[in-house]
């Protein structure tokens, strides 16, 4: 009867004992998460994955890092999962879903489970003095009142289980890879007698990632520019037909996306007397390379804005004359200084 007695005060007070033990010991992690402006932010993506488990606590130069990195795809959104932990492989899960949300609840679910295998016996609503705002910040869910099932309209996405990292990284930026296409505005200083104005067509090529530092981020322009014409005369006219190729190697992540990238510039530089009793034209070849920054944000799935700021150096120097003299009437400047902006569409 006393042996009974026991099994029973243990099975009564030792099973509630061992888990509240499990419960005050906090499990620390370092938390990223990025992932476009429609989507839920940062902190409302914690808070899915401690509404799974109670025990992990954010905590800066942890040992264990989870990363959230969700981008717009044709087809809807693509959310990747990476877990780093000291002395150990990065290990790495994908989802894809029609709705943002839905992919981050399921990576918040995934996220837990790695990090805490009681996760699930854990899983709760959030605390009440936090629920409508959770819920506010939570955008286009189906129903305000009922959890969204982890497994509703999320797939898996194949390819993710591979031991090699670089590899696998390789094949996610060739998987995902996004070209966008549309025009630009430019207004230009390159000559030192007058402004230019035109335009561009851009294509675009991005591959979405969480990298940084020499990301796959290039742009391919071909643009037209011809002088804003003071209206006296006599004087030269100038117009440039050019092709512009771009690449990135920095780059912020997030929705909106700041890029720093490097230009060259090649092109057929065409000038035009008017008002001279002898009047000509000539074609030169003018090249410049430079600096410019690329800011895009996100309006809509498909649609991006862009504006871009930049300043160039003159590779080839060019200036235009008459007779007698000769009087050089206009000249490309050392330094050129332009900004454009522009709209492009998903291809």
């Amino acid at each position: 009867m006393h042996a009974a007695s026991s099994c029973l005060l243990l099975a009564t007070y030792g099973a509630p004992a061992r888990a509240d033990d499990a419960a005050i010991d906090p499990i620390p992690v370092e938390f990223f998460y990025e992932a476009p402006a429609r989507c839920p932010d940062e902190d409302y993506a914690f808070s899915l994955v401690h509404g799974r488990t109670r025990r992990v606590v954010r905590v800066e130069g942890s040992g264990q890092r989870l990363h959230m990195h969700v981008t717009a795809e044709r087809s809807g959104y693509r959310g990747v999962l990476t877990v780093r932990r000291a002395g150990q492989a990065p290990e790495k899960r994908a989802m894809m879903g029609e709705r943002c949300d839905e992919v981050v609840e399921a990576l918040a679910l995934t996220a837990a489970l790695s990090i805490d295998p009681d996760a699930t016996l854990t899983l709760g609503p959030p605390p009440e003095e936090r629920e409508d705002e959770l819920e506010s910040r939570a955008p286009l869910r189906r129903d305000r009142g009922t959890p969204i099932d982890a497994s509703d309209s999320i797939e898996p996405e194949a390819g993710e289980d591979e031991e090699d990292e670089e590899e696998e990284d390789t094949q996610a930026d060739q998987a995902t890879l996004r070209f966008t296409l549309g025009p630009a505005f430019l207004l230009e200083r390159f000559m030192d007698h007058a402004v230019h104005v035109g335009g561009r067509l851009v294509l675009a090529m991005s591959a979405p990632s969480s990298r940084s530092v020499f990301p796959f981020e290039a742009r391919l322009s071909l643009e037209a520019l011809t002088e804003v014409s003071p209206g006296r005369e006599p004087t030269v006219v100038t117009r440039l037909v050019a092709v512009r190729p771009v690449y990135c190697p920095l780059r912020t992540a997030g929705g909106g996306v700041l890029s720093l990238c490097a230009f060259s510039r090649i092109g057929a530089l065409a000038a035009e007397g008017r008002g001279w009793e002898d009047a000509g034209k000539t074609v030169r070849l003018f090249a410049t390379v430079g600096l410019e920054g690329w800011l895009r944000a996100q309006m809509t799935q498909d649609v991006e804005l862009w504006l871009s700021p930049a300043v160039g150096m003159a590779v080839t120097e060019r200036r235009f004359a008459v007779e007698p003299g000769p009087e050089v009437i206009a000249g490309t400047t050392g330094i050129s200084f332009g900004i454009s902006a522009g709209v492009g569409w998903a291809l």
